[in-house]
């Protein structure tokens, strides 16, 4: 006589019930996070940033930060990966291997003002980034925004052997750039509180149409 042992009822192999609303959860803690240390880091840079302000600008505790990031450092680098990911959107058009190399120009040139005009939080955070990378205790191996510069730097130079920009280093050209996407937020607050009147300072949508079309004659011969 065969004896039935008693059925056990075994769990589902899967994720524990409720895994799929904690996963969510913390998805949107990390974005939370990294989303204000973007803001934080474009006011005041990497050094002027703690675990302790982003705790009181998002209102979670440091433990919960540290949890997702382990350092600022590490935090630092998925900031500037976003960074990197919403410049490499923009300037993409003017990558097409396919298109001549005067009309790749006028769309990165366009492209390049445009981000910055766009993503305001962004380009401070990436004018601090210039200013603050050469001070660095240790050079970050993978440089988030590399890829994209380097593609930038080579179109450049494809645009400079072919004589359709003027004969200057490609970097120059793209100091030029940047400097121009970031510098005008910086400056916007010149006109209501320091000059008197006499000066106009250009609105956002003024200044993204006159820069554009006088960086362009200022680069292409």
């Amino acid at each position: 006589m065969t004896v039935s042992s008693p059925s056990v009822r075994r769990n589902r192999r899967g994720r524990p019930k409720g895994a799929k609303a904690d996963n969510a959860a913390g998805v949107a803690a990390r974005e939370r996070i990294v989303d204000s240390a973007m803001q934080l880091f474009g006011q005041r840079g990497f050094y002027g940033v703690s675990f302790a302000d982003l705790s009181e600008v998002t209102g979670l505790a440091k433990a919960t930060i540290a949890h997702h990031f382990k350092s600022k450092e590490k935090l630092y680098r998925s900031v500037l990966d976003t960074v990197a990911a919403s410049m490499q959107s923009a300037f993409e058009p003017a990558f097409d291997p396919g298109l001549p190399a005067r009309q790749a120009v006028t769309l990165l040139v366009r492209g390049v003002v445009g981000w910055g005009m766009d993503n305001p939080q962004q380009a401070r955070l990436v004018a601090f980034e210039m200013l603050e990378l050469p001070n660095r205790n240790r050079t970050p191996r993978h440089w988030s925004l590399a890829p994209t510069v380097e593609q930038t730097l080579d179109l450049l130079e494809r645009a400079r052997r072919e004589k359709v920009i003027r004969d200057c280093p490609p970097t120059v050209v793209l100091e030029m750039l940047l400097g121009t996407a970031t510098y005008h937020l910086m400056a916007e607050p010149l006109g209501p509180n320091f000059l008197d009147g006499k000066h106009k300072v250009a609105g956002r949508d003024e200044f993204r149409a006159k820069a554009t079309a006088l960086l362009e004659q200022l680069i292409v011969p």
